[in-house]
This record gives structure tokens, C-alpha cells and sequence, in this order.
């Protein structure tokens, strides 16, 4: 909505906007939290880069459950964009992120981002459920193999039956007949 009001020209000075999302934001608007926190977490449209307000606004946004704020916190946690580098925190705004539905901007960027920690090392047994999650989505049967061996037995309960519903119907959940703790599990 508000970034529409922008690039239509209702207001030519990006300060001007600004200020108005500004006044948004502090009646609690989400979108006007999420658009402030971007504008200063980029530093676009002529507003300096201000990683102490962008932290302030996404942050606002995230708590309300805005999937684009809370990979934007995550993304920042894990490069240290002003806030000390914290892989953890990383993942734990990815994992807000990714809670969503997959195919739906931040939710997708918050799964791939925790299947990159995941992959340099960085990711805990907490994220193993969203990275098997992504794996599912990009059909990657070996990623999703790989790590249901690191998955407890009710870790892939929960993931398959995220992927039950999240998915189609009738898309195969291939670590399903691996031995969890002496079980086997079953999507069915």
C-alpha cells in the first residue's frame, strides 16, 4: 500500500513519506512498520542508511508475525548489519520467517536462509523441521534425506505432516521409511 503511494508520485519527497509512515508506524500500522524498516535498513530513495532505525521498525513488524520483517531481522543478525553478529538470533528470525506459508515472500527467503546456515554449519536441531521443510518445497530428496538421519523421531513426524499440508497431497515424503530411534515413520 504505502510503497504504491510512492512509486505513483502522490508524494515526490521520500521525507514527506516518511514522515507520514512514520506516524503510521507509531499507531501500530504493520505495513508502515515494515516499509520504515526497509527504507532505513537500505537506505533508498535519498533516506541516509540507519541500521539503529531499521532494527527499531522491523522489529515492531516481526513481533506481529510480518514474515518479510522477520527474515529482514534475521538477515541482519547474520551479517551483523547493526546488531553483533549472532547466528542463533539468525535463525530463530529465519524460523519465524519460514513458519509461514513457504511460497509466500519472506516465509520462502526465511526457509532458504536457514537451509544456508544449515549448510555452512550454523543451523541447530531447532531448524532441522524447516530445513527438511525446504528441501520438500524444491523437491530436493537428497537434502531431505540428508538431514532426517539428524531429525528425533517426532522432528519428522512434524515435518511430514508440514509437508502434508503445505504440499500437495500426493508428494512423496522420501525419508519417511528411514529408521527413526528403532521406528519407522510413516506420512500416511
Amino acid at each position: 500500500m504505502y510503497g504504491g503511494i510512492f512509486r505513483e508520485g502522490r508524494w515526490r519527497d521520500p521525507k514527506q513519506l516518511v514522515y507520514w509512515w512514520t506516524k503510521a508506524a507509531e499507531q501500530g500500522d504493520l505495513h508502515a512498520q515494515l516499509w520504515l524498516g526497509a527504507f532505513y535498513e537500505q537506505g533508498r530513495y535519498g533516506i541516509e542508511r540507519d541500521y539503529s532505525k531499521a532494527f527499531k521498525w522491523l522489529s515492531m513488524a516481526a513481533k506481529q508475525g510480518q514474515p518479510d520483517a522477520q527474515v529482514t531481522l534475521g538477515q541482519m543478525y547474520e551479517n551483523g548489519e547493526g546488531v553483533p553478529q549472532d547466528y542463533g538470533l539468525a535463525a530463530y528470525w529465519y524460523r519465524k520467517a519460514a513458519d509461514h506459508t513457504l511460497d509466500l515472500g519472506g516465509a520462502g527467503v526465511g526457509a532458504n536462509s536457514l537451509v544456508q546456515l544449515y549448510q555452512d554449519g550454523h543451523a541447530t536441531s531447532q531448524d532441522y523441521v524447516f530445513v527438511y521443510l525446504s528441501y520438500a518445497y524444491t523437491q530436493d530428496k537428497d537434502g531431505m534425506q540428508e538431514v532426517a538421519h539428524k531429525m528425533s523421531a517426532s522432528q519428522l513426524a512434524d515435518a511430514q505432516r508440514r509437508v502434508r499440508e503445505w504440499m500437495e497431497p500426493d508428494f512423496p515424503c522420501p525419508a519417511t521409511e528411514l529408521p527413526m530411534h528403532g521406528l519407522t515413520t510413516s506420512a500416511r
